[in-house]
């Protein structure tokens, strides 16, 4: 059987580009989700922020962390905040035991979509691990002190 994922592309508030993958991100997914990363980090208009929801996808071998980890430092050069959302066990246990976790900002739930896509109004950006939002204030865009964000 072939490896899948799913990759879809959504609006989430303030200008944060989603992610949402599912399935397997593993070597024989990196072409399609390396494609995706790089979609999303060179959107036009900039994003303030790419999210990867991470709430579908049920294994994340090396090769999809590295995908993972490029995307975040090509983000991080354009002054794109990058992070996780929802990522499952095994997910999270792969960010712990390579270190990863130190590296990523990672939210526990996955962003609000726009009103013009879920029908409703999205709501404001979760707290990421129980530290200050690190675009600041979505409302006002104000970065915060903890992981200031770089614009042009």
């Amino acid at each position: 059987m072939q490896p899948v994922l799913g990759i879809a592309h959504r609006s989430g508030p303030g200008g944060v580009r989603v992610v949402a993958v599912s399935g397997d991100a593993d070597m024989d997914t990196t072409d399609p989700l390396r494609t995706a990363l790089r979609t999303a980090v060179g959107a036009r208009p900039v994003p303030a922020a790419v999210v990867v929801d991470c709430s579908g996808l049920e294994f994340c071998a090396a090769a999809g962390l590295n995908e993972l980890l490029r995307a975040r430092e090509a983000a991080l050069a354009a002054g794109i905040a990058f992070r996780l959302a929802a990522p499952r066990r095994q997910m999270r246990q792969l960010l712990r035991l390579t270190g990863a976790d130190r590296v990523f900002a990672v939210d526990r739930n996955c962003p609000a979509v726009t009103s013009a896509e879920s029908g409703r109004a999205g709501h404001g950006m979760p707290r990421t691990n129980g530290r200050p939002h690190p675009l600041g204030d979505p409302g006002t865009g104000v970065p915060s002190a903890a992981d200031p964000v770089r614009r042009p």
